[in-house]
């Protein structure tokens, strides 16, 4: 009976060690990658060519649920607003909030991409 319940413990052990080791893919520093806006469509590149690169819009997701988006003002380059809050997964895609105010992310199916997508705007991002 004793042998029956340290196997039982040290299954659960395993099991609760395998669980806290995963990560939800959302979770680390994304960059921009493109936005679409009125039927056009801006690459990293095409910021690139105008002196702007991908950190003109950064993304962090932490594991602890709470989220940083960082976005730097394309005209002067140097001004920035960072706005933060809390994220959750929801109905298969991502809730982000800031002060009550929700925004659905999307994770493309290879965990490469991420899509912010709001009144037309779209902004992609890669890791």
């Amino acid at each position: 009976m004793k042998k029956l319940a340290c196997g039982v413990l040290v299954v659960v052990i395993l099991v609760t060690f395998a669980a806290c080791g995963s990560t939800d893919p959302v979770v680390g520093d994304w960059k921009l990658s493109s936005m679409e806006m009125m039927g056009m469509s801006i690459s990293a590149d095409d910021l690139a060519e105008i002196g702007m690169d991908g950190s003109v819009i950064q993304l962090q997701m932490t594991k602890d649920g709470k989220f940083s988006l960082t976005m730097i003002d394309m005209m002067t380059g140097s001004d920035s607003e960072t706005y933060e809050g809390t994220w959750k997964k929801s109905n298969g895609a991502y809730a982000l909030d800031i002060d009550g105010e929700v925004q659905e992310a999307t994770l493309s199916d290879d965990n490469k991409f991420l899509t912010l997508e709001d009144s037309g705007v779209k902004i992609i991002f890669t890791k």
